[in-house]
């Protein structure tokens, strides 16, 4: 994966772990994150991506070597969380 791709990721991952946190969060004007706090969770969440895509892609046929697999799994994946979603609140 180029060095753009993996800033893109990276970047987009980073919003994600934020977005999910505060969402989870009720209290988020008493959240406070030091910056190792902040890299921790953007770490272990950026792993559970990487683990999930992969996952997704070998499930559904790629081999994990090749170069495509991890852009597929992740959409794959994204897919699947999108669908759970909209079961698990009755819209499907």
């Amino acid at each position: 994966m180029s060095h753009g791709c993996l800033t893109a990721l990276h970047s987009s991952i980073s919003i994600l772990v934020v977005a999910g946190e505060l969402e989870l969060n009720h209290e988020c004007n008493l959240m406070h994150w030091s910056p190792e706090d902040f890299e921790s969770k953007l770490q272990e969440a950026m792993k559970q991506t990487y683990q999930r895509a992969l996952k997704a892609a070998t499930d559904f046929g790629y081999q994990k070597e090749s170069p495509e697999a991890l852009v597929h799994g992740a959409v794959i994946s994204a897919f699947l969380t999108i669908a759970q979603a909209m079961t698990d609140q009755g819209c499907v």
